[in-house]
């Protein structure tokens, strides 16, 4: 069973700013959204991630919109656990469960 504390009760998303959860227990997150999209559970994020550890030189391609990046074009709730998120620049492959958005906030 999960923990009655990583259950949320509202989500308000500002698109180009942040994400606020209220939680069961009375708690809000705050969650600014480069955070958000910094933390992307998904594999491709994650072996970009571990390579930045073994080399934190990164180049960024020049098409890359930086704004996209951190702009949510749409959300949407995956069962009762998580929230996937699609990004303006199209990366919409992070399932965000509810227990790694509390540890966000």
């Amino acid at each position: 069973m999960s923990d009655p504390k990583n259950q949320p009760i509202e989500f308000n998303l500002d698109r180009t700013g942040q994400l606020k959860v209220r939680w069961a227990d009375g708690y809000e997150s705050v969650i600014p959204l480069a955070k958000l999209r910094k933390a992307c559970p998904c594999a491709g994020c994650a072996a970009a991630r571990s390579e930045r550890e073994a080399n934190p030189l990164v180049v960024i391609q020049p098409d890359v919109n930086p704004q996209a990046m951190v702009t949510v074009e749409h959300a949407e709730l995956v069962g009762n656990y998580a929230l996937r998120i699609r990004w303006q620049d199209g990366h919409e492959a992070g399932i965000y469960d509810f227990a790694l958005l509390r540890a966000l906030g």
